[in-house]
């Protein structure tokens, strides 16, 4: 269509501008039917006035058709009437003849003149104009004239008829002024209010065009970004309840279905060369399975014919084992009659060496007791230098109080003697306490002498019983040696005669086994014979395992090629 190749903002201004020029139309036909209505009003009272003026006329004129007046006297008391109409304070009401003399005229002096030739400042002959349109009917004429004592020229509209009877032109005229100045003021407020409503009228336009023209030129934008492939753009109008709104919805599902098949393409594509690169693998893993089935098979081929020969081997070493046996038996035989003898004699060697056990163990029984008896006299010497030396810690404290006591002594004499006379009995008792602490100091020396002397005694005793005490735990040490050395000896002649009953019975169990050797090496002949056969067997299996590797190799490397094409 004819709009469609128009802009979104072009097609709303068409409306707004539409509306603006009616409005416009409208406002001006108003304002012309205003002007018209203020005019006709205006016109209106001018007409109003001729036709009172012609009443009072036409009813001068009846008084001089009934006789009561001449036409003299009617026309004169018409014209006193006339004279008299003034309204809307200096307008007033005018008559002329057909010819354009004044028969009712503003300044008196001037009726009975000719107005014919009269002009308005424009030039025109506006009283000729007024009897033309009186004769015509009636009517408003217009010309310009000025107010009194003004200069302006102003427009002044009359209406004018013809009164018949007497062939007078009434009229009537005012200043059409203050209509116009009416009509502008109406016609401003009406074109204030149109540009008022206009500009408004404009900016909502030009807000709805932002409104629509915008995001519309943003989606846009994002369509051409879409088409370029480009997803990472804004969308805007998300938020919106309309159709851009809705517009943006869909882009938003337009970009998300981009990303969707983006993602579906980036899918295939990896599918794609996971696809290729499995066949590869595949392909290559068939190769790879081909060559190591080739090696087994040629492993397996060589392994037959290995075990063919091993049987062959297998056959001839049971024949020859048989025959072996038989020597064996023999020669069993006379090692378990030498094995008898030997198990004797190591008998009654373990029978000695269990006596001479016993005898160690009684002599090591003895010395562990002296030693233990030593142990307990060195621990009682041991608690008996330890008393001793307690005995003279006491001797120490009991010469250290008798040498405070003999002090104590000395001072209660020098008090006594001080004290005179009053202190002579305490002077006696004091020298008697000094004299018992000089005696107690003398009987605890000679108390830590005796103790010193115990002492010394003591530590003497006590080194000689720890050499015995030594020299018991050496013996006993010995004794012990001996004894295990005795016990050992004992455990390997017990152990030598387990042995060799052990060893005669085996050479008893290797007789009756070599009879069962023998019949193995029958059984493994004929099992070798089986082996052979079967090895025969296998290799007839290994060559259909071959075609049959091959047939599957092949089929996998053709499903392969097919799923990479």
């Amino acid at each position: 269509m004819f709009f469609d190749n128009f802009k979104i903002g072009f097609k709303i201004w068409i409306p707004v501008i539409s509306l603006a020029v009616f409005t416009l139309a409208l406002v001006t036909y108003d304002l012309v039917s205003l002007r018209s209505i203020l005019y006709g009003e205006r016109t209106h009272k001018t007409q109003t006035v001729v036709e009172v003026t012609n009443s009072v006329l036409n009813y001068f004129h009846q008084l001089e058709t009934s006789g009561e007046l001449s036409k003299d006297e009617a026309q004169k008391w018409a014209r006193n009437v006339v004279r008299a109409i003034h309204y809307d304070g200096n307008n007033y009401a005018f008559v002329f003849d057909l010819d354009g003399n004044r028969i009712v005229s503003a300044k008196q002096s001037s009726e009975g003149k000719s107005a014919w030739n009269s002009q308005d400042k424009t030039g025109k002959y506006h009283v000729r104009e007024m009897i033309e349109v009186a004769k015509a009917g009636g009517g408003v004429s217009s010309y310009m004239w000025n107010r009194k004592g003004e200069e302006e020229l102003l427009q002044k509209a009359t209406w004018s008829e013809v009164f018949q009877p007497w062939g007078w032109v009434t009229a009537t005229g005012v200043y059409v002024d203050d209509v116009s100045a009416a009509f502008w003021s109406k016609a401003s407020a009406l074109i204030g209010v149109l540009i008022v409503g206009g500009l408004i009228a404009a900016a909502i336009a030009v807000a709805a065009i932002r409104n629509i023209s915008v995001p519309l030129k943003g989606l846009t934008l994002g369509m051409k970004q879409l088409a370029d492939g480009k997803t990472d753009f804004p969308i805007v109008g998300t938020d919106r309840r309309d159709e851009i709104g809705d517009m943006a919805e869909a882009m938003e599902t337009f970009v998300a279905n981009e990303n969707m098949r983006r993602d579906l393409e980036e899918q295939q594509t990896s599918r794609q060369e996971h696809d290729l690169q499995r066949s590869r693998a595949i392909q290559n893993l068939s190769s790879d399975f081909d060559v190591q089935v080739s090696g087994l098979l040629e492993t397996i081929g060589e392994s037959v014919e290995s075990l063919q020969h091993a049987s062959t081997n297998l056959n001839s070493g049971a024949q020859q084992t048989t025959s072996q046996s038989e020597a064996v038996v023999s020669a069993a035989a006379i090692a378990s009659a030498n094995t008898e003898t030997v198990a004797a004699a190591a008998e009654e060697l373990a029978v000695s060496v269990s006596e001479i056990s016993r005898q160690v163990s009684s002599s090591s029984e003895i010395a562990s007791e002296a030693a233990s008896q030593a142990a307990q006299t060195n621990q009682r010497i041991q608690g008996l230098s330890e008393a001793a030396a307690k005995i003279g810690e006491v001797v120490t404290l009991i010469q250290a109080i008798a040498e405070q006591t003999n002090l104590l002594a000395l001072n209660a004499t020098i008090e006594a003697a001080r004290a005179g006379e009053a202190g002579k009995g305490f002077a006696v008792v004091a020298a008697e306490v000094k004299e018992l602490a000089t005696q107690t100091s003398k009987a605890t020396e000679e108390i830590s002498t005796q103790i010193s002397s115990i002492q010394g005694e003591t530590l003497h005793a006590v080194e000689a019983i720890g050499a015995i005490t030594s020299t018991i735990g050496k013996i006993n040490e010995i004794t012990t040696s001996i004894s295990a050395a005795v016990e050992q000896q004992g455990a390997a002649t017990n152990d030598i005669a387990s042995n060799i009953q052990q060893a005669a019975a085996g050479t008893q169990q290797v007789s009756d086994n070599i009879g069962g050797v023998s019949q193995a090496a029958t059984v493994t002949n004929q099992a070798a014979d089986v082996v052979f056969t079967a090895a025969n067997s296998l290799e007839k299996e290994a060559r259909q395992l071959r075609e049959n590797v091959g047939a599957f190799l092949k089929g996998v490397k053709a499903n392969a090629t097919t799923d990479a094409a």
